[in-house]
């Protein structure tokens, strides 16, 4: 796709290709088609906020003898069959101290809705996830070196013996963490170039943009790694320095039962933080699963959308033709629906109270919209064309024929609804000649709004065929199309639920695939403990068995106190994963309502992860003979 601009006198033209264009130079919205990578909504605020001292704006507009005179030819040529569309466009000049940004972030077509849904809080969410896995990856480490107390408590305590200071083990400690932070950064580039273009497809295939190393995000994410580092440091520093301050060099050089409060402390944080992403997670699958399954009041199964290069007054003989094949079944003249953009909307007046207007989307279509569709009928009359009489008694208006659904009957508090012709104050008037039980025109992340039928103003067949027929359908139509626009490219489409939801199902890919990532950090991290905890009790598992301890009865006391810190970590995990769902669940007009067998299928989830994570350790130290674990305490 490419974005071309002229401008009114056709003297300068502006052509590029969408991943060409350079959003300093342009910005576009076109329909919620955009290349506005930035937040939108941060824009918006920024520049709604900005004050100008005066406002100058003063257009310079056409007279309106030189308006009525182009007008008068234009009516002339459509009366007279000339043109069956045609839009009236006068220069306009305007003077102003604002600037073209000004005018764009200002313009009434950025509302919040249209904008790239979500690029906000998608990116708030995104950095919330990572920061809760680099939180795990942090436990993990704190897990990994508290493992080796011991080992380490005596390394420094030996150091201490040979006159090194407080300073020297602390740097000591620092430089070891500082090079083990410079290999995890090392690889995370690589993993992160190699990873781009998956990310990329997922998070905004429209806009594409290359892989920087060296840009102020990265550095400032480099930064806050090496500030989290510097806390782990500070944290395993004075751990240490505690013990050697409280049992002195000669304690530290002696074995002891070692303590590992810090240590359960990281254990349920980290099963607390994947417990609340796991639970996250099935909530978002459900809503996923919910919205696709979900009645949209219409069937767009069987329905192929065709463009087609011809004028009005052949249109009818074409339908006829197409009719005759035994595979097609109804064929209209309209737009396909739901709608994956932003639909068009008409301001309607309330009859009772005419200074209140009413947003009413629009639809088109002809006489079998609804037969395509499969919409159930209420009541309707005879479906006719537009009515155009100009005259100066009726300011030269126009009256169009279009179907209304059950909710705009009952917005609009309308008894008898067919006959009524309403937006009478304006120049087009809509007279109600059918009533539709409700149906979606966009995303279930909309509610069900006033909707009218009105008559297509372009070329865009609907054809629903048989089942079974697709195939058979797809050849008939290329090979007439082409018959009669060899110089076209014969283009057909279906309804996709992905381009209702794209974004929608990329947040749950991404979601899933950081669910297994803080999974696997935080079994690791689980796994390192129980090595851990197996080889503080190996004592207490030999002296059990020489009691006459069996090994299952050992592998249940061990797995009590897992599921325990399992059951801690749902209680605190839980409502905040809750609390972060219910407020993500609030973009859907039409979402779930989140059941206890969520809560219950999370938790018993989390206690298999970490049974199946910490079972193999714990047997193989109840299997070890006690005699030999007796010698050597």
């Amino acid at each position: 796709p490419f974005i071309f601009i002229i401008n009114y006198l056709q003297d300068v033209s502006y052509i590029e290709e969408v991943a060409a264009v350079d959003s300093a130079e342009v910005l576009y919205n076109l329909n919620g088609f955009t290349n506005q990578i930035i937040s939108a909504e941060d824009d918006i605020a920024t520049y709604s906020a900005k004050t100008v001292p005066s406002l100058h704006w003063q257009p310079f507009a056409e007279s309106f003898s030189s308006y009525q005179r182009s007008f008068n030819i234009v009516r002339r040529n459509i009366l007279a069959g000339n043109s069956f569309l045609t839009n009236l466009t006068c220069r306009t000049p305007v003077e102003t101290n604002l600037t073209l940004k000004d005018i764009y972030f200002h313009s009434e077509h950025l509302r919040e809705d249209e904008l790239l849904r979500g690029s906000q809080s998608l990116t708030y969410l995104l950095w919330s996830i990572t920061i809760l896995i680099l939180l795990l990856a942090a436990g993990n480490f704190l897990l990994i070196r508290i493992a080796q107390q011991d080992r380490d408590s005596s390394r420094f305590a030996i150091h201490k013996c040979y006159g090194a200071s407080n300073k020297h083990l602390f740097y000591q400690l620092l430089g070891e963490i500082g090079l083990q932070t410079g290999v995890i950064l090392l690889l995370s580039c690589i993993l992160t170039y190699g990873l781009h273009p998956y990310f990329i497809q997922i998070l905004s295939p429209e806009h594409i943009y290359p892989f920087e190393l060296f840009n102020l995000s990265n550095f400032v994410f480099v930064g806050f790694i090496c500030l989290i580092m510097g806390i782990i440091c500070s944290i395993l520093y004075f751990h240490f320095k505690h013990h050697v301050s409280r049992e002195g060099v000669r304690g530290m050089l002696q074995p002891k039962p070692q303590q590992i409060n810090l240590s359960k402390i990281l254990t349920i944080l980290q099963i607390g933080i994947f417990t609340s992403l796991l639970f996250y997670c099935t909530i978002i699958i459900s809503q996923i699963n919910f919205i696709k399954n979900k009645p949209l009041g219409i069937d767009t199964e069987h329905i192929l959308q065709v463009g087609w290069f011809d004028n009005s007054r052949s249109y009818q003989p074409l339908k006829e033709e197409l009719l005759q094949h035994p595979g097609i079944l109804y064929v209209c003249n309209g737009m396909s629906i739901p709608f994956t953009y932003i639909p068009s909307i008409e301001k309607i007046p309330l009859l009772t109270e005419p200074e209140k207007q009413v947003d009413v989307v629009c639809a088109y279509g002809d006489e079998d919209f609804t037969n395509v569709y499969k919409i159930p009928i209420i009541e309707s009359q005879e479906f006719t064309p537009i009515e155009f009489n100009p005259s100066p008694e009726n300011n030269y208006s126009s009256t169009t024929d279009v179907w209304v659904n059950k909710k705009f009957v009952e917005t609009f508090k309308l008894d008898h609804p067919l006959g009524m012709i309403l937006n009478q104050q304006h120049s087009v008037h809509y007279r109600i000649t059918g009533v539709t039980e409700d149906y979606h025109t966009q995303s279930l992340h909309y509610p069900v709004r006033p909707t009218m039928i009105l008559p297509p103003s372009s070329y865009l067949l609907l054809i629903r065929y048989q089942p079974g027929k697709r195939q058979e359908i797809l050849e008939y139509l290329q090979d007439l199309y082409l018959s009669r626009n060899p110089e076209y490219i014969f283009e057909c489409k279906e309804y996709n639920y992905s381009d209702l939801y794209q974004k929608d199902m990329a947040f749950m890919e991404l979601v899933i695939l950081f669910s297994l990532i803080a999974i696997l950090i935080g079994g690791m991290g689980i796994f390192a403990f129980a090595i851990f905890m197996v080889e503080s009790k190996t004592r207490e598992i030999a002296l059990r068995k020489v009691n006459g301890a069996s090994e299952r009865q050992i592998m249940l006391l061990f797995n009590r106190q897992f599921m325990t810190k399992v059951l801690v970590a749902c209680v605190i995990g839980l409502p905040i994963a809750y609390y972060a769902s219910r407020k993500w669940l609030e973009n859907y007009a039409y979402r779930i309502e989140i059941q206890p067998w969520i809560f219950v299928l999370t938790i018993v989830i989390s206690l298999c992860i970490v049974l199946l994570v910490t079972n193999w350790q714990i047997r193989q130290a109840s299997r070890n003979n006690p005699i030999d674990t007796l010698k050597t305490e």
